[in-house]
């Protein structure tokens, strides 16, 4: 049997297969691939600081608002995966530091072989932050290479009486801000204090600072998510691969909400493939490379509220262009006889795997959602897709193929987790 109808095999039975036992060993295989890959932002900061406010909104995940997709990392940490199915990025929430006697012992030894970008959050109102700064100080020094990025929160409890955001946004984040006549007086002292607490830091880099101001509809402030393309900007600078999935959640060029929320979803996928494709042993990973486009295809129907079956699923990888397929299936398959050569034919096949699942669930994302609205998908619509993603996937893993080992220790990926464009 080819190596093509092997993986088509493996691929339709995790499509298809036992719901059960099975499908959920392949599922957390997948979470475990994508976990290996996923960048860790830890947030340190006091209870009521607005650390949750900022993963929903950057993430745009209900679970995170409403607290019940965190999980214990260690006694006084918490965790949360976006997605949780195959996580693009990790949040880490270090509890407890308004806490007497909290000792961040624990917690710096478990982030330290996991965190690539620590973020201090602080109430802009609030000038009592030396448990903050102290662990932020004490990372610095075990980690000199961690970037820091100062969150400073709730600016509209400093506003005059009345007063909404100052747009467009002003802040620049350092002491020019102290002469912007705009910002009112009581905020720009507040914000100029907090900056001081990070004179003389450890560390290599500087820390950058964000004013932000995320809050619910009911408060009135306009723009609710003040500050967050700043914040987003300043996230890129140390993590473009999870930073530039948030962006393509917020920009609605995908022509369908579903598909537009499940990037993040089919980029982690991809990264679990491209681990798994990377295996240096020839022809071992066909199940690798089949769980993840098996059960990515699954979840996306799951979300697309259409179920597959064998004819539907005949019918997309026929929508993709029966000789595109097989070219880029073949392709696979040839590079995995390059895993003899060590290093090399790894990375190659990576690449190859991150762009095929990619492109897949990127195509499917057009298949069901003419499924769903009880239309035929046209062949050629799902081609394009399908070509143009498998395009973007190719430069986009090759380009992820070179990210450096984290400042925090934990080694880099064969394949990273960015997205295109």
């Amino acid at each position: 049997m080819s190596v093509l109808d092997r993986l088509w095999l493996r691929i339709r039975e995790a499509v298809l297969g036992d719901a059960g036992a099975v499908a959920e060993h392949q599922a957390a295989f997948v979470r475990q691939r994508a976990l290996e890959t996923a960048p860790v932002v830890w947030l340190v900061g006091k209870t009521g600081s607005g650390k949750s406010s900022i993963v929903y909104t950057v993430t745009g995940d209900e679970r995170a608002r409403i607290g019940t997709g965190y999980a214990p990392c260690t006694r006084t940490s918490v965790g949360f995966d976006f997605p949780p199915e195959a996580p693009l990025l990790r949040f880490l929430d270090t509890r407890g530091l308004s806490e007497a006697g909290y000792d961040p012992t624990e917690d710096l030894a478990f982030c330290r072989a996991q965190a690539h970008l620590i973020v201090a959050v602080m109430q802009a109102a609030d000038p009592l932050q030396d448990d903050v700064v102290e662990v932020v100080r004490t990372a610095r020094r075990l980690s000199p290479d961690w970037p820091l990025l100062v969150a400073q929160t709730t600016l509209h409890q400093l506003y005059p009486p009345g007063a909404d955001h100052v747009t467009p946004y002003p802040f620049t984040g350092d002491a020019s801000d102290d002469a912007r006549t705009g910002i009112p007086e009581t905020l720009r002292r507040a914000l100029a204090h907090q900056r001081g607490f990070f004179s003389n830091l450890p560390g290599r880099k500087p820390p950058v600072f964000v004013p932000i101001d995320f809050t619910p509809a009911d408060d009135g402030f306009v723009p609710r998510d003040y500050g967050l393309d700043r914040l987003i900007d300043a996230m890129a600078a140390a993590l473009p691969e999870a930073a530039a999935a948030v962006r393509r959640r917020r920009h609605r060029d995908w022509g369908d909400g579903i598909a537009e929320a499940a990037h993040p979803l089919i980029l982690g996928y991809a990264a679990a493939a491209g681990v798994a494709g990377a295996i240096p042993i020839p022809f071992v990973d066909i199940g690798a490379l089949a769980a993840p486009i098996g059960l990515l295809l699954r979840v996306l129907a799951g979300r697309y509220g259409v179920a597959w079956t064998s004819r539907s699923l005949a019918e997309f990888f026929g929508c993709l262009g029966s000789m595109v397929l097989v070219t880029q299936l073949i392709k696979y398959g040839a590079r995995e006889l390059l895993k003899v050569i060590p290093v090399v034919g790894s990375a190659v096949s990576g690449v190859s795997a991150f762009a095929l699942t990619y492109a897949v669930g990127r195509a499917a994302c057009v298949y069901l959602r003419h499924r769903r609205a009880g239309d035929s998908a046209p062949a050629r619509d799902v081609s394009e897709t399908f070509s143009r993603a498998l395009r973007d996937g190719i430069e986009e893993a090759r380009r992820r193929a070179g990210r450096r080992q984290g400042p925090g220790g934990a080694a880099g990926d064969a394949t990273g987790t960015a997205e295109p464009g």
